[in-house]
C-alpha cells in the first residue's frame, strides 16, 4: 500500500474507465495509493499574471501533463490547506500490484514531487519571499489559491499553506428599477453584468473597471436627476467634487441618496481604475493584488446599498 504523504513520485494511468493514482510501495513496485487522494490539475501564477487576465495566464491547465496538486488538512485550520505539488516529468510502460495481483505493460504519467533546487518556475519567489498564486481546476472555472507559506519536509517536497481567495458572502441581488432613466439604466446593468462577469472569471483589472464604471453611471444619474449636473457631464474626478459639495451642505445633500463613505469608495475605485493602465503600473512598480480588487467588489456593493439598489 502506498500513500500520498510520504511519496516523492506518482504515476497516473487509465484502467477499465478508471483513473489510477500510483506510488511506489515498500519495494519500489508502484501501487494504488490508499486512501485514495484526489488530485488538482494546478498552474502557479505570479501577483501580476493573476492580477490580469488569469484564464489567459493559466493555459496549461488545458495541458494533459499539467502539474497536480494534493491538498492535505493544514494545521493552520480551514480554510487554509497544505498542497504538495507534482510536476510531470515522462510517459513511461509500467507495471503495478493491486490487491497482490499484477498489471502489466500499462501507459502511465509519472510525477515527480516539486522541491528545491528542481527549476520550478516559483522558486525565484520563494528566495525572495514573494508568493504568489495556484490556480486549480480548468481555466473556464478556475479557484485561485494564495500561497501563505512554503515549507520543505523530511523528503525535501515543498509544502504549501494555501487559502482560497473568494468573494466572502457572494454578491446581492442589484435592482436597478428606481434608476427612471431607461438609457442609464441599461448602461449600469450592461457594467454590472460586466462586474459579475469579471468576478467570476477572475479578471481582477476587470473588476476594478467594471466596478468604477458601475459606480460613475450611478453617481452620474443621481447628480443629473437632482438637478446639479447637465447631461453629458462624466468625467468621474468633476462628479466627485460635485458630490462633495453637496454632501457638505446640510440642505443638498437630502437630495442625493449617497453619503460621504460612498463618496471615499468611489474615490478609492477611481484610483485604483488609474493603476490598471500599463504606463502606471510601469510607474508604481507593481500590479493590483487580487485581493484588493476584492475589496473593490465590497466597496461597489456598499455603493449600490446607499443608493438603494441592491436587496
Amino acid at each position: 500500500m502506498s500513500d500520498i504523504v510520504n511519496t516523492c513520485k506518482l504515476w497516473v494511468c487509465n484502467r477499465h474507465s478508471t483513473c489510477v493514482v500510483l506510488a511506489p510501495g515498500p519495494t519500489g513496485t508502484p501501487q494504488p495509493i490508499e486512501p485514495s487522494q484526489i488530485l488538482y490539475r494546478a498552474e502557479y501564477v505570479s501577483i501580476s499574471d493573476a492580477s490580469r487576465d488569469l484564464p489567459g495566464a493559466a493555459t496549461n491547465l488545458e495541458n494533459p501533463h499539467a502539474d497536480l496538486l494534493a491538498k492535505l488538512p493544514s494545521p493552520d485550520g480551514p480554510p487554509a490547506q497544505t498542497a504538495i505539488l507534482f510536476s510531470f516529468r515522462a510517459d513511461e510502460t509500467i507495471s503495478y500490484v493491486v490487491n497482490a495481483r499484477s498489471v502489466h505493460s500499462v501507459q502511465a504519467r509519472r510525477y515527480e514531487a516539486v522541491g528545491p533546487n528542481l527549476g520550478y518556475a516559483l522558486e525565484g519567489g520563494i528566495r525572495q519571499g514573494t508568493f504568489g498564486y495556484f490556480v486549480v481546476g480548468s481555466a473556464q472555472a478556475a479557484n485561485l489559491w494564495r500561497v501563505e507559506r512554503v515549507e520543505v519536509d523530511h523528503a525535501q517536497r515543498y509544502n504549501f499553506t494555501l487559502s482560497p481567495l473568494r468573494l466572502s458572502g457572494g454578491l446581492p441581488a442589484a435592482d436597478f428599477n428606481a434608476i427612471t432613466d431607461q438609457a442609464i439604466r441599461q448602461e449600469i446593468q450592461q457594467h454590472w453584468s460586466e462586474f459579475q462577469d469579471a468576478l467570476a472569471r477572475h479578471r481582477y483589472y476587470g473588476v476594478v473597471t467594471s466596478a468604477k464604471n458601475t459606480a460613475e453611471s450611478v453617481l452620474y444619474y443621481f447628480l443629473l436627476a437632482g438637478g446639479h449636473i447637465s447631461a453629458g457631464n462624466r468625467t468621474l474626478a468633476k462628479l466627485l467634487e460635485k458630490l462633495a459639495l453637496i454632501l457638505s451642505d446640510a440642505k443638498a445633500k437630502t437630495t442625493v441618496p449617497l453619503d460621504f463613505l460612498a463618496y471615499h469608495l468611489i474615490q478609492k475605485m477611481r484610483i485604483l481604475h488609474g493603476r490598471t493602465h500599463p504606463g502606471r503600473v510601469k510607474l508604481d512598480g507593481r500590479a493590483i493584488e487580487p485581493e484588493l480588487a476584492l475589496t473593490v467588489a465590497m466597496d461597489l456593493v456598499e455603493v449600490l446599498r446607499c443608493a438603494g439598489l441592491v436587496r
